[in-house]
């Protein structure tokens, strides 16, 4: 096992914490990548799979062409989302740069980062995503590596209730990788927290019309359209619909665009809602095990022109405080002073015959 911090070959003076782990027999992570200098985005994650070789299995977020640094922008590919997934709508101001959104009864203003100028902008995916974090610690241990850090993000500078402390931990083995975020209510007014992740998986093939997607969700969120996602409210079920990808053997995913928010998730015994991106081509398959209780959504981002699938893990649906949800529970945790509460996900390799 390997984990320690080297110099970013993104920016000039940061560091990127490097975990591997030693090759082996058979099919295994090897290296992750994460970059606590950037919100502790998971970068990248490479492993072994029999007859391809070292693979990265994650679309890392584009770099600048011109400065060979990551932008500051709404680009999540890998990135955690707090102190919410997704999208969140209001009332423009000054001209569309920031939003006006009533949020557990106060009017909060937030900068806009995402749509279209000339009919609405709207704040996606948080604030942590170029967010440094501190006290990174990197650590050895008989068959993991892990690094673990922290933020004390305080009100997201004026943009959010309460004080918020986040600590995030993930850890490398052969099989599996594991992703912790803990948010602590360190003010003194109650705190909404979601919290999200964003990795994009690419199937090993390239071989979209086989891949086979897995999530065991009856509900399906509806949408305006899928050039804005704003959420209409409505909820409906998946069944008989090509966006039913409930059956334990999930369903192939073809030429299917999706940008779609799955709700009503089914857990297994372990009480874990357990989801899957197939490559029968590849003989590979990675599972997505969304741990927490409290997650209720899972946005699943699959773009026609690009090899690869987001499954994203969400405490929250999309914009979930907007009255068009009435009294459906959007999935938005809110933590008394002195509260706190855990994001847990974990990625599992398996081999198919």
């Amino acid at each position: 096992m390997d984990a320690r911090l080297t110099a970013s070959p993104l920016m000039q003076s940061p560091e990127d914490a490097i975990l591997s782990l030693p090759k082996t027999e058979g099919l295994q992570f090897l290296k992750a990548t994460i970059l606590p200098w950037r919100g502790m985005t998971v970068y990248q994650l490479s492993a072994w799979l029999p007859g391809l070789g070292e693979v990265d299995l994650l679309d890392p977020p584009h770099l600048d062409q011109a400065s060979g640094a990551l932008p500051r922008s709404p680009s999540a590919a890998g990135g955690l989302l707090v102190p919410f997934a997704n999208r969140l709508r209001g009332t423009a101001l000054d001209g569309g740069a920031a939003i006006e959104a009533e949020i557990l009864g106060r009017r909060v203003r937030l900068p806009t980062n995402w749509g279209n100028p000339e009919t609405e902008r709207l704040a996606i995916h948080g604030f942590l995503l170029d967010a440094p974090f501190d006290a990174v610690a990197v650590e050895n241990r008989d068959g993991e590596a892990s690094v673990s850090a922290s933020r004390n993000a305080g009100d997201f500078g004026g943009r959010w209730i309460s004080r918020t402390q986040v600590s995030v931990r993930t850890a490398l083995r052969p099989r599996t990788f594991a992703l912790t975020v803990t948010a602590a209510n360190e003010g003194d007014e109650p705190l909404p927290i979601g919290i999200g992740w964003h990795p994009n998986f690419r199937y090993p093939s390239g071989e979209r019309e086989q891949v086979i997607l897995s999530i065991p969700a009856e509900k399906r969120a509806l949408v305006n359209s899928y050039q804005d996602c704003f959420p209409t409210g409505e909820l409906v079920p998946v069944k008989g619909t090509v966006y039913d990808f409930s059956r334990p053997s999930g369903a192939p995913l073809g030429s299917l665009f999706l940008d779609d928010c799955f709700t009503a998730l089914r857990r297994d015994g372990r009480g874990q809602c357990v989801c899957a991106l197939s490559d029968p081509a590849a003989h590979f398959q990675l599972s997505v095990r969304a741990i927490s209780p409290e997650i209720s959504a899972i946005q699943a981002y699959a773009p026609n022109d690009r090899a690869f699938v987001a499954i994203e893990p969400q405490f929250n649906f999309a914009d979930p405080f907007s009255p068009l949800w009435g009294e459906q529970n959007t999935g938005m945790v809110v933590l008394a002073p002195g509260q706190s509460v855990n994001y847990q996900v974990e990625l599992e390799l398996n081999e198919l015959p």
